[in-house]
Parts: C-alpha cells; sequence; structure tokens
C-alpha cells in the first residue's frame, strides 16, 4: 500500500494530540523520522488535505482533546494494511511455523538437519555431529539463523509468536521494516552462536533468543528515550527479564522436563540491548502512533 506525504515538521513539534485526533477520525498514518525532521504519512491521498487542514486548528490550539483511546470504539484490523506494514513481523513468524512444520513432519529427519546449527547424522541408533566449521567451509552460512525458525511443539511455537507479534510489530510500526529486521538478525545470530557456544554437539531451535532481543531492545530504548516507548508496560519487560532468570536457574526444567536454551536467551538479549543502544547513540529519533 502506498503511503503518501502529508506534513514535514520540525522534529521537537509534539503533535501527539493530532495524531490522536486522526485516530480518532480513522485516518490511518504513520510518523516517523528523515533527515531531520518528522514526517506524517497518510495510506489514502484524499487524507492529504484533511490531515493538512488539521494542522493548522492544531496550530492555533483549536482541536479538541481526544477521549482516550480505550474508550473509543473498537476498530476492525485492516489486515491488508497489517500486511503492507508489518511484513517482518509476520515473515518471522510464518518462518516459525514452517519450521515447527518441518520438526513434526519429518520424523527421519532427512529434512531438519539441514537448518540446524550443527549438521549430524545418524549412524544406527548413535547420533553423531559434524564439526561447525566444516559447514562454513561448505558455505552453509544459513545455519547461523536456521534454528531460529525450529520449533518443538505446539507449546514453543505458540509463546515464541505470540511475544514475537506483541513486541515485533510495535518496534515495526514506529521505527520501520529495516530496524525491526536488524534487530531480528543480529539476535538471531547472537542466540544462535551463544547456544552452540555454551553447549556445543546439541540440537537447538526457537524464537526465544529472537523474543529476549526484543525485550532487550524496547527496555533499554525506553530507558534512554524517555517518552518514546512503545506502548509497552514496564511490568511486563520486569516480568520477562525475571522469567530469563527464573529459567536460567533451572527450576523451568525441573518442573517441565524440558531442556531451556538459556545461553541463546541472554545471548538474544544483550545483543538486543546493544542495538537499542547503538541506534540512540546515533542519533535514531521516532515518534510514536497511538
Amino acid at each position: 500500500m502506498s503511503a503518501y506525504r502529508a506534513l514535514s515538521l520540525s522534529i521537537d513539534e509534539n503533535i501527539g494530540e493530532l495524531s490522536r485526533t486522526l485516530w480518532a477520525m480513522k485516518i490511518e498514518h504513520q510518523i516517523s523520522e528523515e533527515a531531520g525532521q518528522q514526517v506524517v504519512d497518510v495510506f489514502k491521498q484524499g487524507d492529504i488535505e484533511q490531515v493538512q487542514g488539521l494542522y493548522q486548528q492544531f496550530q492555533q490550539g483549536l482541536l479538541k482533546p481526544q477521549q482516550p483511546v480505550a474508550t473509543q470504539p473498537r476498530r476492525r484490523i485492516n489486515w491488508r494494511l497489517v500486511l503492507t506494514v508489518v511484513p517482518v513481523t509476520l515473515m518471522t513468524i510464518l518462518l516459525s511455523i514452517a519450521g515447527t512444520v518441518i520438526v513434526s513432519l519429518d520424523a527421519s529427519q532427512g529434512w531438519m538437519h539441514w537448518f540446524t546449527f550443527q549438521d549430524y547424522f545418524f549412524q544406527g541408533p548413535e547420533l553423531y555431529f559434524m564439526p561447525a566449521q566444516d559447514s562454513w567451509q561448505t558455505l552453509e552460512f544459513w545455519r547461523l539463523l536456521t534454528p531460529t525458525f525450529l520449533h518443538f511443539g505446539l507449546l514453543h511455537i505458540v509463546f515464541n509468536i505470540v511475544w514475537m507479534w506483541f513486541f515485533g510489530h510495535r518496534i515495526e510500526l514506529i521505527q520501520g521494516r529495516y530496524q525491526l529486521l536488524a534487530v531480528v538478525l543480529i539476535t538471531a545470530l547472537a542466540a544462535n552462536v551463544a547456544q552452540f557456544m555454551m553447549s556445543p554437539n546439541t540440537i537447538f531451535g526457537g524464537l526465544s533468543g529472537v523474543d529476549s532481543g526484543l525485550v532487550g531492545y524496547v527496555w533499554v530504548w525506553s530507558l534512554l528515550r524517555r517518552g518514546e516507548d512503545f506502548a509497552v508496560p514496564k511490568s511486563l519487560i520486569y516480568m520477562m527479564l525475571v522469567y530469563l532468570v527464573v529459567a536460567a536457574s533451572g527450576i523451568v526444567t525441573f518442573f517441565s522436563g524440558t531442556s531451556v536454551a538459556n545461553a541463546a536467551h541472554f545471548g538474544g538479549l544483550f545483543a538486543g540491548m546493544a542495538v537499542a543502544a547503538v541506534s540512540v547513540a546515533i542519533g535514531r529519533r521516532y515518534r510514536l502512533q497511538p
């Protein structure tokens, strides 16, 4: 879906009330930063003049404060818009579902070994892992990322895609697809390498390392850029951080009987925190949409 430039304003101008008015009037828009200015784009060409007129009223102080979003009528989800504006979030989720299908249907593991960090093979009942450097010599660099999409059970995939959607689409809507893509790729790489270094010669996978990275990214960004958070309750972020610590203690493994990729969690978390810190340091600025 094409976007049309409606306004180009000073980066320091607070247009939160204008944005809330546009959403209340069901004018789909996005606010982002370009070349040191904040710009307002709309998705219908006919909305340009209306937005510009409302901005003039906003400058003159004529806009009436809008009711909180929670009290406004519930809007239907525009799935065409969602598919257009959050493609990285959706593609990550779809690849994770595909990885789950491969694991579930590949009983003989004739396919799955192509997507694990280390290649492996069976000799009778015995499982043997190939040295990781053998894969790099044959240019199988996709193995650095593909374990992220392998999931071993329904609860595993559901838990991970829920958090991917919750954090991922917020980052993508506010900061754009390329920023989220960078966060996903870097945290996936960090999580998989950390897990391999901690537990070589094992089969591991899952999106939880990336999810942890998104938590770290949102947390550090919100701390460093007060007032530019992602509408994520701090209590939820702290709950996720506490869960990572509890999982690392072994309690989750003890009660569930399943192993937890703790190194991947913390590798992703620290990578996400680092990406946020670097992004702030180089001066990236964004404005929230409601």
